[in-house]
């Protein structure tokens, strides 16, 4: 009886590892689920210094801040609104010329690179922020 209880023991736990080293396989393979609409709106704003306080010794400082690309995309779902993220793969400059309003693009929606762990790129309500190598415009 107690060979038996072992055996049953060995089975189950050798089956809970093999569970648990599939899942873990799964977070290697990269995973991307995309939407696709057409560009109704598109906003840029600039690169601006700002007033940054924290200086040292009381110190007036300014900061540099970074613009944005902002698109809206209107899907079958409704409208998705995002900023675009740059990187280095694909200049947000380079989408930025390639797009204009009545573009059909198509964008990340969850993301997972290899090792990682999927992320959703939007909310609940449609708004999000996407690299802007997950971005790519339909001809």
């Amino acid at each position: 009886m107690k060979r038996i209880n072992k055996i049953i023991i060995q089975s189950g736990m050798a089956i809970i590892g093999l569970g648990l080293v599939g899942g873990s396989i799964n977070s290697f393979i990269p995973y991307t689920k995309y939407k696709e609409g057409i560009v109704i709106n598109e906003q840029r704003t600039e690169s601006k210094l700002i007033k940054s306080s924290g200086a040292l010794f009381g110190n007036e400082s300014v900061k540099l801040v970074d613009g944005s690309y902002i698109l809206t995309v209107s899907t079958d779902e409704g409208n998705y609104v995002f900023e675009v993220q740059d990187n280095s793969k694909k200049s947000i400059n380079s989408l930025e010329a390639s797009i204009e309003n009545g573009s059909r693009v198509k964008f990340a929606t969850i993301y997972r690179k290899p090792g990682d762990i999927k992320r959703k790129l939007f909310g609940k309500d449609r708004i999000g922020q996407v690299p802007s190598h997950l971005v790519e415009v339909v001809y």
